[in-house]
Order: C-alpha cells, then sequence, then structure tokens
C-alpha cells in the first residue's frame, strides 16, 4: 500500500509506480518534506526502474498499515506508514482461553504411554478409542471383583486370549488386572490435561493479569509431561 496525496487528502495505491486514486484520477506522490509533485510518465519511470531498500520495521508499540515512497535528495526510499498498537485486552483472553482449548484437545487425542513387563507401549486415544478403552476398562474391573487371577488372559473371552492393539499395531497380552491398569492410566492422563487447561484459563481471566504477561504468555508452556 502507498500513499498518495491528492486536493490535500490521503489517497492510496496497491503498487509502486501507479499514480491513480481509488477514485480513477491523477494524483501526487506524497514527499516527507511536505513537498508534493504530480505524478508524471517520468516520474513513474524512475519509480519503476529505481532499487528501493525494503523498508525497515516498525518501532515497537506500532504497526504497519501500509508503505509510502519517499523522496530525499533525488532518492526514493519507502517508509511505513504505522499506526499505535492498542491492546485489545477481551480479544487476546479469548484468543488464549481457544488456543488452550485447542491444544487441550489435540494432547487428549495424541495418545499415552503404557508399561507392561517393562516395556513402554504408545496407546491410541480418539474419542473412539477412548470408549472404548472405558468399556473394556469397566469389564476388566468386573471381572477382578469376581476373582480373575493375574496372568489369567482368557478372563473376557473363554476361546482365546484378549489382546489390546497399541498405536504400533502391536497387539499386546492383558489380563483383566492390566487391562483395570491401563485403564485408570487412561482416564488419569485425560483428567490431568482437563484440569491443566482449566488453571491455564483461570490464569489467562484472572484481572490481576497484566496486559503485558498476557501479550507474551505461550498456551503451549506448563502442560503435563
Amino acid at each position: 500500500m502507498y500513499t498518495y496525496l491528492k486536493d490535500g487528502q490521503p489517497r492510496y495505491a496497491t503498487e509502486m509506480g501507479v499514480g491513480i486514486g481509488p477514485d480513477g484520477e491523477p494524483c501526487e506522490l506524497v514527499f516527507v518534506d511536505g513537498v508534493t509533485v504530480p505524478v508524471t510518465p517520468e516520474l513513474i519511470s524512475l519509480v519503476m526502474l529505481q532499487e528501493t531498500a525494503p523498508a525497515p520495521p516498525p518501532l515497537e508499540g506500532f504497526r504497519a498499515t501500509g508503505l509510502r515512497l519517499v523522496v530525499t535528495d533525488g532518492a526514493i526510499t519507502q517508509e511505513h506508514v504505522v499506526e499505535p498498537i492498542v491492546f485489545d485486552r477481551p480479544a487476546r483472553v479469548a484468543e488464549l482461553c481457544a488456543e488452550i482449548d485447542g491444544l487441550r484437545d489435540a494432547k487428549i487425542e495424541g495418545g499415552f504411554d503404557f508399561e507392561l513387563a517393562g516395556v513402554v507401549h504408545r496407546i491410541q486415544s480418539r474419542a473412539s478409542d477412548r470408549e472404548n478403552i472405558v468399556t473394556l476398562g469397566m469389564l476388566a474391573r468386573s471381572a477382578v471383583q469376581a476373582g480373575a487371577e493375574v496372568g489369567d488372559l482368557r478372563w473376557l473371552y473363554l476361546d482365546r486370549d484378549f489382546g489390546f492393539i497399541t498405536e504400533a499395531n502391536v497387539q499386546i497380552g492383558l489380563d483383566a488386572h492390566d487391562m483395570a491398569r491401563l485403564f485408570l492410566i487412561g482416564m488419569g492422563f485425560k483428567d490431568a490435561l482437563t484440569f491443566s487447561a482449566r488453571q491455564m484459563k483461570d490464569w489467562v481471566v484472572d484481572l490481576d493479569r497484566t496486559d503485558a504477561e498476557l501479550a507474551q504468555h505461550d498456551p503451549a508452556i506448563g502442560w503435563p509431561a
């Protein structure tokens, strides 16, 4: 975006060297020293041919809304048109809370570790996986209460051993006690993320939180390992 001047009012064009404002009429380039020059084919050619260095970034506390051409001693350079940044606290709070919710959901569905006989297996935890784990976990707990023994892999099916498929597509044999333990680990995994997200959002909405803290806060930090 480049700023031009026409009849004492700023006009804008989107490409360097275009000497026409939004109304389609000729306009003048804006010069920082207050001098304006009508756009001519010669001036457009000068602008088009001369390489201009990128404008330096805006100062802290300001944001760029466009660019303008600056003529100093015959040299054409670029500078940003800037405006002060006004911190929108409600919008930032809503943004952070939404990011926290998204991270929570992604982590809950990202799987958890389960150790069996010294080997760590990755367990899937998508919504359908969690539903399956809850169902099997409740059946396993009932079997344990009914007297299922440690090491008995036929606590669920009479004609075959019970096996659970991991994220790596490996089937691991689980007795009722191990399945109940996997269920409890999965529940604890989900609960830890849920309550961590709640604490994070409580921190964000706290009225004692400063604007600087909210602006610099990274919601990806502080989750349970």
